[in-house]
């Protein structure tokens, strides 16, 4: 289309998904960095707090901005920012869809 910027300058102002995350009943997000996966997480929690932290913890993604979206909001940010063409188990990000 004439006058439309391309989609890798649109996307660089975006919000990105970074990083698969946890974010536990306090408040705190725990990650590790890519490509490591929300398993990695929750062993890392598992091993120091123990199987509570796996069952009550929300599994979601670290954002470019610094917040911690949902897998339904952090799918739509990628496919929004061009990171990943379609989901693989909608309406849901996993991060087997990114890395």
């Amino acid at each position: 289309m004439a006058g439309s910027a391309p989609r890798a300058v649109e996307t660089d102002f975006m919000r990105k998904v970074i990083a698969a995350a946890v974010k536990t009943d306090d408040g705190l997000v725990h990650f590790f960095p890519p490509p490591c996966r929300h398993h990695h997480t929750l062993h890392a929690l598992h091993k120091d707090n123990g199987p509570l932290i796996v069952a009550r913890g929300e599994q979601g993604f670290v954002m470019s901005d610094g917040t911690f979206a949902g897998r339904e909001e952090a799918a739509k940010a990628a496919l929004e920012a061009g990171q990943i063409d379609a989901l693989k188990w909608p309406p849901n990000l996993y991060s087997e869809d990114l890395w």
